[in-house]
C-alpha cells in the first residue's frame, strides 16, 4: 500500500491458506511470507506484476455447478462473491458481488442464467453478461438454502429451506411461492438431493430412511419410506430421472438403488475413517463419488463397485478443515469438481 494516498500498489497471490506472518527484506525490495499450512514464500516486489483482483475466492467456497453444456463452472463462497470459470482451461472469467451475504447455493438456468441463494435468505437471478441480478426472491423457510435446482421445461426453481420443506419459485415473478413439507416436522432430515432436471426430490433421515418425490406428478414415488440404512443418512444423490436410480450413504457404506424395485443394485463398503461427507452420482448413474473425512475424493463404478479413482488432498486442505463441502459431476460424468476451504476448486478426470 501507498500510505500517503491509501491506495493499493499491488497484490500478491499464492498462499492456499491464512497468511500468518510477513517480513520485509532490509533493502525493501523483497518480502517473505509464511502461511498456516506451513509454506514460506519469497517475493521480489519490483518484478511482481500487478493483479487487479484475486484469481479465486478469498474465503471458503460453498457451492459449485457446471453449466448444462459443460463449458462454464460457477462457484459461490463465504466472500459473498460468485465466480465464473472456463471449465476447459480453468481461467477465471468474471466476478459477481452479492453484497454482504455469503453464497450458500448456486444452480444454472440454461447456459446463460443462474440462481444464487445467500445467507441473507434471498435468492437472486443473474445473467452471465450482467454484473447485477435481474430479480430477487425472498426465502420463507426456517433454514438456509441447502439445495437449489431449476426445473427443466419450466420457469420455476425449487430450494430446500428447512427441515423437510421445499419451496417452489416462479422465476418470472407472476405465480405465488409454493411450499411442500416433504418430511414431517421434527423428523430431522439429514440429507436432501434434487435431481439434475428438477423432476425428483430425494430425502434422507436420521433413522436411515429415504423418501422420493415426483415433482411433476406432485406425489411420493413410494407409499412407504425406503429403509436404506441402519444409521443416519449422511448424504443422498439423484442422477437423471430416466436412469431410475438413487444413491445413499451412511458412515459405513454407499448404496445405489433401483427405484422401481426398491432394491440395492450395488453396495460399496467403506473402511473405518473413509466415511463420506459429500456424495455425487453422475447424470447417467454409472459413476458414484464421495468426498471423505480423510481428505480423499474417491469414485467407483456404480454397477460393479470397482474403485476408479482415489485422489489424496490432505496436503492441499487446511489442517483444521481437512475435507470438501461440495462435490459435483459434469454433464459427461467423466469430470468431477470439488470445493471447500482455502477458496479453491479442484477438477478431476474420472476413468
Amino acid at each position: 500500500w501507498d500510505p500517503a494516498t491509501r491506495s493499493e500498489e499491488r497484490a500478491l497471490f499464492g498462499h492456499s491458506d491464512w497468511v500468518t506472518g510477513l517480513a520485509f527484506a532490509p533493502a525493501g525490495d523483497g518480502l517473505a511470507s509464511v502461511g498456516a499450512g506451513g509454506e514460506t514464500r519469497l517475493w521480489k516486489l519490483e518484478s511482481t506484476p500487478v493483479e487487479s483482483q484475486p484469481m479465486g475466492h478469498v474465503r471458503e467456497v460453498r457451492t459449485i455447478a457446471f453449466s448444462p453444456d459443460g463449458k462454464w463452472l460457477l462457484s459461490g463462497g463465504q466472500d459473498a462473491t460468485l465466480r465464473l470459470w472456463d471449465a476447459s482451461t480453468g481461467r477465471h472469467m468474471a466476478r459477481f458481488d452479492s453484497g454482504a451475504a455469503a453464497i450458500q447455493q448456486v444452480c444454472w438456468i440454461g447456459n446463460d442464467n443462474w440462481l444464487a441463494a445467500g445467507g441473507d435468505r434471498q435468492m437472486r437471478l443473474w445473467k452471465r453478461e450482467n454484473p447485477s441480478p435481474l430479480r430477487q426472491f425472498t426465502l420463507n423457510g426456517q433454514g438456509m438454502a441447502n439445495a437449489l435446482q431449476g426445473i427443466e421445461g419450466s420457469r420455476r426453481a425449487m430450494v430446500w429451506v428447512g427441515d423437510g420443506q421445499v419451496e417452489f419459485h416462479d422465476l418470472d415473478g407472476t405465480i405465488p411461492r409454493e411450499t411442500w413439507t416433504c418430511f414431517e416436522p421434527g423428523s430431522q432430515v439429514t440429507a436432501l438431493s434434487i435431481g439434475p432436471k428438477g423432476h425428483q426430490v430425494a430425502i434422507g433421515g436420521r433413522t436411515g430412511q429415504a423418501r422420493l418425490w415426483d415433482t411433476r406428478k406432485r406425489e411420493r414415488v413410494w407409499k412407504d419410506d425406503l429403509p436404506a440404512h441402519g444409521a443416519p443418512v449422511i448424504d443422498i444423490a439423484l442422477p437423471e430421472a430416466e436412469t431410475g436410480r438413487l444413491a445413499t450413504a451412511d458412515t459405513q457404506s454407499i448404496k445405489v438403488w433401483n427405484i422401481s424395485r426398491r432394491e440395492a443394485t450395488g453396495q460399496i463398503a467403506l473402511p473405518m475413517g473413509h466415511s463420506p461427507r459429500q456424495l455425487a452420482i453422475s447424470p447417467k448413474a454409472d459413476r458414484v463419488a464421495a468426498a471423505c473425512v480423510d481428505g480423499h475424493v474417491r469414485a467407483w463404478n456404480a454397477d460393479t463397485g470397482a474403485l476408479l479413482f482415489d485422489a489424496n488432498f490432505t496436503e492441499q486442505l487446511p489442517h483444521d478443515k481437512p475435507f470438501f463441502n461440495t462435490l459435483a459431476f459434469d454433464p459427461t460424468g467423466r469430470k468431477l469438481a470439488a470445493s471447500g476451504p482455502g477458496g479453491r476448486i479442484y477438477i478431476m478426470s474420472v476413468p
